[in-house]
């Protein structure tokens, strides 16, 4: 008859049965919880691990719409308790996530900040390192390469694994043989379910980035699997948009199409501008291939404002901002940059010396740039570069 045994026994059995795997079970029980948990006799610290367990959960199974609603909660009863701070730092790197997701990265980068100040005294938490990532996070999505390498690096120091951000950054300065290896080392490594999707979808991106079609149908195949057992929307809309960026790399943009289209229908419930503007890309991406190029202009101009509104770094290095004229190339950023290179006279070892990436990476461009244009020779591609106003324009010239 004791609250609180009663209360963290009702927590226990929640959590296992969602190791489990039996999450339709645990759900309701974990919400009839949520709604007894502030009840007379049960104590503050029990309340608060209650809370913050529960959040935990949440992260795990992409349940984002039970997250928001408990932290704020967790928020306004923090506040009533006046001085019990113990619970605060965790849970506002929860919230910062959150923010993050809704496109409020303003208020996203204080509260990281605010979890690092908390976690920080009067002695230093292991948390500490999770505030780190975040902040390193949103760093990496709009440009601030060199500050998100040093908090990436605070979070290592701090215990926690600096992935996936750290490999995405990786990719987005070119070091795309470095994040392969990166990604692919991390997924070797033991990590719970939720820590393991965001590896996988960062995967997906990495690889076909690189060029690496075969390691992103791998990641991608065992994402698939996991989102079938799993009954949350937003990991569903998640992996349709990986599958879509994997359909585009390997030339099905009918395909491509749908699956995007499945995916912001169901990222539009969740009001997340970020994952939507990268959806809008995709699509325009597969609409542009299927000659729809008024879509694609819509679906790109779309993209562009809500990546423009966030600050994102995607803004002027994206599809949506390759010229028309270029646009019917088929060709992504980086392939466009390695015709350039190659028609200004570069050999493969020179243009991988100026991309920073392998050579084995240029010939994986150059061979699909082959495919994609029906050229055979470097010869020819110098050819067409010259005949379609490509030439002179690549990182050498500038």
């Amino acid at each position: 008859s004791d609250p609180d045994l009663r209360s963290l026994g009702t927590l226990g059995r929640c959590q296992a049965e969602v190791e489990s795997g039996w999450v339709e079970q645990a759900m309701p029980a974990l919400d009839s919880l949520m709604l007894d948990i502030t009840s007379p006799g049960i104590s503050p610290i029990v309340v608060g691990i209650v809370y913050c367990a529960a959040i935990e959960l949440c992260r795990e199974l992409f349940e984002v719409g039970r997250a928001r609603e408990w932290t704020q909660t967790l928020d306004r009863w923090c506040d009533e308790q006046g001085g019990l701070v113990m619970f605060r730092g965790q849970c506002i790197v929860y919230r910062s996530e959150l923010l993050q997701f809704d496109g409020a990265w303003d208020e996203a980068a204080e509260q990281a900040s605010l979890a690092r100040e908390r976690l920080s005294a009067p002695v230093e938490d292991p948390a500490i390192g999770a505030a780190y990532y975040q902040i390193g996070e949103l760093q990496r999505l709009r440009g601030h390469y060199a500050q998100a390498d040093e908090s990436f690096l605070k979070a290592s120091e701090h215990g926690h694994n600096p992935e996936p951000g750290l490999s995405l950054m990786s990719a987005a300065l070119g070091r795309h043989d470095e994040a392969v290896s990166a990604i692919w080392r991390a997924l070797s490594e033991p990590h719970s379910s939720e820590k393991r999707i965001r590896l996988l979808l960062a995967a997906v991106d990495i690889s076909i980035e690189a060029g690496e079609a075969d390691r992103a149908s791998e990641a991608l195949q065992e994402l698939e699997d996991r989102h079938l057992a799993s009954s949350s929307p937003l990991l569903n809309a998640l992996v349709h948009r990986a599958s879509a960026a994997y359909l585009l790399a390997t030339d099905k943009p009918t395909e491509a199409l749908a699956r995007a289209r499945e995916s912001e229908a169901l990222l539009t419930r969740y009001a997340s501008p970020y994952e939507r503007a990268r959806v809008k890309t995709l699509l325009g991406r597969a609409c542009r291939l299927i000659g729809d190029t008024r879509t694609a202009e819509i679906e790109f101009a779309t993209a562009r404002r809500i990546f423009e509104r966030l600050g994102a770094a995607e803004t002027g290095s994206t599809d949506t901002e390759i010229p028309r004229e270029q646009s019917a190339h088929q060709l992504t950023g980086r392939e466009l940059e390695v015709v350039q290179l190659v028609a200004s006279g570069m050999s493969n070892k020179m243009i991988a010396s100026e991309l920073v990436i392998s050579e084995k990476t240029v010939a994986r461009h150059l061979s699909n740039i082959f495919v994609k244009l029906d050229i055979s020779s470097r010869a020819a591609l110098t050819a067409y570069a010259y005949e379609n106003g490509l030439a002179g324009q690549g990182p050498s010239a500038q």
